[in-house]
């Protein structure tokens, strides 16, 4: 008789005790069922002029590209790593085929030399921990046993026209209270390589918009990374 086993995946409830120099520091927590912010959310149908005058709101351009009409690109430039620009790629390697704002994955695809190179400089800040095995797609995981605070990197997305966003904890790590098979804690960083060189465009996947409230103003040309004001974590 075949059995079914259900594999429950739970993400981690992680605190932002404080910045530690050029790092992130994270501590574990074992309150899973905190509750959500009560700040009121935007609907889906809201308004640009629900953002106008937040000073948080800063456009960047939507690019057009003609293999993929239908679908949102932005103009991201470069990707630093605590400050320090991921060299010695230019502009126009990053651009290639644009880089698409996609809701259907999860992880953040790069073209295969750009993330070697996040990989390389990623690998090097987290070099305190030892490593863990694969997860899916995701080749950068980390066994947190016994580990109490976390010392990440801080990555910063660089776009075209100057705006630059930076990312939190959320949107560039992938957290497991135990692996599948072993039973541990880890981590993962949530990019990965485009899988085959048929893959043309970088994807921005959904962990990245995760704490933000994505702007789009099509008609303006232009698209918004807003900090969530729902208190998702």
């Amino acid at each position: 008789m075949a059995s079914t086993m259900h594999l429950t995946l739970v993400l981690l409830c992680l605190v932002v005790s404080h910045a530690h120099g050029s790092s992130r520091v994270l501590r574990w927590s074992d309150d899973s069922d905190a509750s959500p912010s009560t700040t009121s959310c935007p609907s889906i149908t809201s308004a640009l002029s629900d953002y106008s005058g937040h000073a948080s709101v800063k456009y960047v351009p939507l690019v057009t590209n003609p293999t993929g009409p239908n679908f949102y690109y932005v103009d991201l430039v470069a990707i630093a790593i605590n400050g320090k620009d991921l060299l010695p790629f230019p502009p126009a390697l990053f651009r290639g085929n644009g880089t698409m704002i996609d809701s259907q994955s999860a992880f953040t695809y790069l073209n295969k030399p750009i993330y070697a190179a996040l990989r390389e400089e990623f690998r090097k800040a987290m070099a305190q921990y030892p490593p863990a095995p694969a997860f899916s797609d995701l080749d950068t995981c980390y066994n947190f046993t016994l580990t109490e605070y976390i010392y990440l990197p801080n990555i910063t997305f660089r776009f075209g026209n100057g705006e630059t966003m930076d990312l939190d904890d959320r949107q560039f790590m992938y957290f497991f209270r135990e692996h599948l098979i072993d039973g541990f804690p880890f981590g993962c960083l949530a990019f990965a390589a485009a899988p085959d060189e048929n893959f043309p465009r970088n994807f921005i996947g959904t962990q990245v918009q995760r704490t933000k409230e994505i702007v789009y103003d099509v008609r303006g040309g232009k698209v918004a990374f807003v900090p969530s004001r729902c208190g998702l974590r």
